[in-house]
């Protein structure tokens, strides 16, 4: 996250890392991506980082110019996991690189079985609802 911004009680999120790569389901992705390590090194719990999660994608949402499929951002998600998150993890040489690297693995794959479930008419506004 690059930026973070409270301004008159509200909170403003600004991440320009990937902004704009391509599809914008990869966007929404990257963030919760980063929400996901950021639960695994313990500096926010799976409880925080489900409601950050859900307000984040339904403001996305809310303010988005169409609609982002929930299945699409889902499957960024699962490969972010994988190239992003897993790779950090191996290349930077944690002590405990081999368990994260599984916890981020297992984590895709329970985000495809997910996504799976999920109708299609489904928006990224509902996606926090299948999130593992």
């Amino acid at each position: 996250m690059n930026y973070i911004f409270l301004h008159d009680g509200s909170l403003f999120l600004l991440d320009f890392d990937s902004c704009c790569v391509g599809h914008p389901g990869y966007d929404v992705a990257n963030f919760l991506a980063s929400m996901y390590y950021l639960d695994a090194q313990d500096f926010v719990d799976a409880g925080l980082r489900r409601e950050i999660a859900r307000l984040f994608l339904e403001g996305y949402a809310a303010h988005a110019r169409w609609p982002i499929p929930a299945r699409a951002v889902m499957g960024f998600l699962s490969g972010l996991l994988i190239h992003k998150q897993a790779f950090k993890y191996a290349k930077h040489f944690h002590a405990d690189r081999v368990e994260k690297v599984g916890q981020m693995l297992a984590l895709a794959d329970a985000v495809i079985e997910r996504a799976k479930e999920m109708p299609a008419h489904c928006t990224c506004a509902e996606a926090w609802k299948a999130l593992p």
